[in-house]
């Protein structure tokens, strides 16, 4: 890429609503200017719009927006600290230099990579791999610094208020066209006049740190399954016969807290068998980026393993609609293969339960219920709403019937989600937060929420 040259992108950008569906909700910008591009809308930092920026300047009054490297005393997350500084200099010598230890560049204000955080395990921005952001290959910052980045930019600080997205759709639209960077600070730093502040409050850091709150994350290979080498849950007896088979991707992964403490409780051993962007359907593959492209030959495996290891219960979770969500097309074709999938097992002689989906906020809920500790407000405006259109994620009404009719079995966890009112979806009940991101819980969320379910409604016929 030449310097401040963007390669090919659209003439104008689509809206958020026109973009298409991504694989685990929401959607997806990727390959929007090419699918080896590494800085995003950094590209939109043309030559010609920082001479234009250039232009603006009147006064050159500089305004400097960072915090220091150790404003934040204790660290912001639990999993950091605060850097140690020494000035060294030897006596009668003309040079002092700095040494920094322990110094975690997200402690304080600063650019976060597109290799930051990914969009799921093993999946950041334009497909990236964790082996690619971890070798420097893509999405690091240093891509950005050896483009360089100028131009203008408006700083929008909220004075502690939530942005809601009906806010934020607003302020986009009063800029578009305008050729503007726009660097959005929601207030989660700065908040009303008081700057950044010693520490944030002891509650918000807990609320914060809910999004470390995982376990059971097991992105098996197809290798694993036929060695037999699945993670264990339930009880932890090597020599006791697994009873109990969970079949999923990440989504699973999130649920297996509570999956786990029902078998315990029932002195029942078990698998799982997880991949991420890979739901437990035979012989269909996803036509997203986001896919694993080994999933026909990993559910293979799977199904071997049910019917060599004679698994009694299978228990099938996955985003649903993530992938019902698709065309019309993809989500018919998943609807029969899932059909099918159900009818292959019954016939190996399995219980087979469908777990549906929990509520999937799709907004960083760890980060808003930290923010509303510190600006005194509350996320219900965030939740999402029960409609019919959710109901089943999304499967096709004969998909659901077909499944009971051929003996699998449902449960739905998504009215364990509901408030007082049955009107919103809960991200919080009491003090603890339930989701680590937009969509998957976190481990107390799921033993919280979903243990109470299983005990009602999961019969495992032995």
């Amino acid at each position: 890429m030449n310097r401040g040259t963007a390669p090919e992108g659209p003439a104008e950008l689509p809206g958020y609503d026109d973009l298409p569906h991504a694989l685990y909700g929401g959607r997806s910008a990727w390959g929007m200017f090419g699918k080896d591009d590494q800085v995003g809308l950094i590209n939109l930092m043309t030559r010609e719009r920082v001479v234009a920026a250039a232009r603006l300047v009147r006064k050159g009054v500089v305004f400097p927006l960072n915090a220091p490297v150790d404003a934040f005393e204790p660290a912001i997350a639990g999993n950091r600290s605060v850097p140690r500084h020494q000035v060294t200099h030897v006596a009668g010598t003309l040079v002092f230099d700095d040494v920094y230890d322990n110094f975690y560049p997200q402690a304080s204000s600063q650019w976060d990579s597109l290799g930051h955080v990914g969009y799921a395990p093993d999946r950041f921005y334009n497909g990236a791999t964790e082996e690619d952001v971890q070798s420097g290959r893509r999405n690091t910052v240093d891509h950005w610094a050896r483009r360089g980045i100028a131009g203008r930019a408006v700083l929008l600080h909220t004075g502690g208020g939530v942005m809601t997205p009906a806010s934020v759709k607003d302020f986009a639209a009063r800029l578009a066209g305008s050729g503007i960077a726009a660097v959005l600070v929601f207030g989660l730093l700065c908040v009303g006049t008081r700057g950044f502040p010693q520490r944030f409050p002891a509650r918000a850091q807990e609320y914060a740190n809910a999004r470390f709150d995982m376990s059971f994350i097991n992105e098996l290979t197809r290798k694993d399954v036929d060695t037999d080498n699945l993670a264990q849950i339930g009880v932890a007896n090597p020599k006791q016969r697994p009873e109990v088979l969970v079949w999923g991707d990440s989504h699973a992964m999130a649920v297996m807290p509570a999956i786990d403490a029902f078998l315990k409780e029932k002195g029942l051993a078990g698998r799982a068998a997880t991949h991420s962007g890979t739901p437990p359907v035979m012989d269909w593959l996803s036509s997203q980026a986001t896919a694993n492209p080994d999933s026909i030959n990993f559910n293979n495996s799977v199904f071997s393993y049910v019917r060599d290891q004679k698994i009694p219960v299978v228990i099938l979770t996955a985003c649903w609609g993530c992938h019902t969500g698709l065309d019309p097309v993809s989500a018919k074709t998943f609807n029969s293969a899932l059909l099918e999938t159900v009818r292959r097992l019954t016939a190996l002689g399995s219980q087979v339960w469908l777990l549906l989906d929990v509520p999937n906020p799709f907004f960083d809920v760890p980060r808003a219920l930290s923010h509303s500790v510190i600006a005194g407000t509350n996320v219900d405006e965030l939740c999402i709403k029960p409609t019919a259109a959710t109901e089943f994620d999304q499967l096709d009404s004969n998909t659901i019937v077909g499944i009971k009719n051929i003996g699998g079995r449902i449960m739905d966890p998504k009215p364990q989600f509901l408030d007082p009112t049955g009107q919103r979806y809960i991200v919080q009940e009491g003090e603890t937060v339930l989701y680590r991101d937009g969509s998957h819980l976190t481990t107390k969320g799921a033993k919280l929420i979903l243990l109470p379910l299983l005990r009602d409604s999961l019969t495992i016929e032995r």
